[in-house]
């Protein structure tokens, strides 16, 4: 009988951006779209799916706390970390 090796798979949302072309002060990721934020409605989509197992979310160091709190719902969350300067660093 051939054995058979569940693999693991963990979704990276990269959410670390300064939005900047949505200009100033808009926090793209806090943005309601029928009445979900944008970071919400992204995880969800990952969480729902039966493909992936855990989620690592990658955030401004400042919004850690908000993101925490917005993300409380979803068991999937395994992280939410600060990202880096860049996209490449986060």
């Amino acid at each position: 009988m051939k054995k058979t090796t569940k693999i693991h798979t963990s979704a990276i949302i990269l959410a670390a951006g300064n939005s900047s072309r949505m200009g100033e002060n808009v926090r793209k990721q806090q943005i309601s779209l029928l009445g979900e934020s944008v970071l919400y409605r992204s995880v969800k989509s990952f969480s729902l799916s039966d493909k992936i197992d855990s989620i690592v979310v990658v955030t401004r160091a400042d919004e850690i706390e908000w993101v925490s709190a917005e993300l409380a719902s979803f068991s999937k969350v395994c992280a939410i970390v600060p990202g880096g300067k860049t996209r490449a660093e986060s």
